[in-house]
């Protein structure tokens, strides 16, 4: 092998040593490094503006034991900006140039809604996927993912009327659909609480429901102010009727209790 081939092979050496990333002092290469076993998170930031720095905090104290990727809307972006926002979140999806990954809930673990808008909300209840919060939250469902929601920003708390019905109707819907909602306060213990692997994603089939001994009341918000209303202190349940989430909620915060026919 004559110098002239030897210098060509040292060269291509040398280039080829150049392209490797460099090694930290101590440390491993990039390519040595154990891969990050947290579970994955997607965060889908939208427009709810109550309890969103309550929300973020609590965003922010799941990264020890949670990687999460961030994506948000364009109001989203407007109202909070996208720093804040993106000081949550470990990694950051651009949501309004990249709708589609965005979406994508393949790899994750759980999508996470801290900031709920009534828009947003109300989208999803009626099954509208016409943006990517609504798609993310629709393919997490249908995928069998869990999803969490801080429902700050579309709970009308003691508020009545025929608005403020639709809005927990629109909570209660979304509870139907599989949809974990809680305070932002307690947004943390809320997707902790939910980190166990989730069910079997929906089949295109509903599976049979075993045939009812008798016909189940279900007692909703709707239900509660209505008592409200004729003044009420008090509901009378069927042994076998069910109570929604937010129908307990609405009880607690007008001051009626629910009463089993078989304890009176």
């Amino acid at each position: 092998m004559d110098e002239a081939t030897i210098r060509r092979i040292v060269d291509l050496c040398v280039r080829e040593i150049r392209k490797l990333p460099p090694r930290e002092p101590g440390g491993a290469c990039e390519s040595e490094r154990p891969c990050d076993a947290r579970p994955k998170l997607l965060a889908v930031f939208t427009g709810g503006m109550k309890g969103a720095e309550a929300a973020l905090t609590e965003l922010e104290g799941l990264r020890k034991n949670y990687r999460i990727t961030g994506a948000a809307s364009a109001s989203a972006i407007r109202m909070f900006g996208k720093d804040r926002l993106a000081a949550a979140a470990d990694e950051w999806i651009d949501g309004t140039e990249n709708p589609a990954e965005a979406c994508g809930v393949d790899g994750f673990d759980a999508v996470v809604f801290p900031t709920l808008s009534q828009n947003t909300a109300a989208k999803a209840a009626q099954g509208i996927r016409d943006g990517f919060a609504c798609d993310a939250m629709a393919s997490a469902l249908l995928a069998g993912r869990r999803v969490v929601a801080a429902r700050d920003s579309v709970c009308p708390g003691r508020a009545g009327g025929a608005y403020a019905g639709m809005l927990r109707t629109i909570l209660e819907r979304l509870v139907a659909f599989g949809v974990g909602l809680c305070d932002a306060n307690d947004l943390g213990a809320a997707v902790r609480g939910c980190s166990a692997p989730a069910s079997a994603p929906v089949s295109p089939e509903p599976p049979r429901k075993p045939a009812a001994k008798g016909k189940k009341t279900v007692i909703t918000a709707s239900v509660v102010q209505d008592a409200a209303r004729a003044g009420k202190t008090e509901i009378t349940l069927d042994a076998a009727a069910i109570l929604t989430p937010l129908a307990r909620d609405e009880a607690r915060e007008r001051g009626i209790r629910f009463v089993r026919s078989d304890e009176k």
